[in-house]
């Protein structure tokens, strides 16, 4: 398995673990695939985007606000730049 195909993985078992209310080990895997694709496909990717929406949702759900923004307006700003 080559990294991307990794990354997408754990951000799947992020989605998951999410929507099972496990949000520490949702955010666990969320950091590991934004690592992971930041080096792969660079910090201003779309899949980077992805990665930091669901992480900002997890964040969201765990009350801890300031991250959560940090990670959607970094997201938007990635997406921003696509549409321009």
């Amino acid at each position: 398995m080559n990294d991307v195909s990794r990354a997408v993985e754990l951000h799947r078992e992020a989605v998951r673990l999410r929507g099972e209310g496990k949000l520490k080990e949702a955010l666990e895997r969320s950091n590991q695939a934004l690592e992971i694709l930041e080096r792969a496909r660079g910090p201003a990717h779309p899949d980077v985007a992805n990665v930091l929406l669901c992480r900002g949702e997890v964040h969201q759900e765990a009350a801890r606000y300031d991250e959560s923004e940090r990670d959607f307006g970094r997201a938007v700003a990635i997406l921003d730049q696509m549409s321009g």
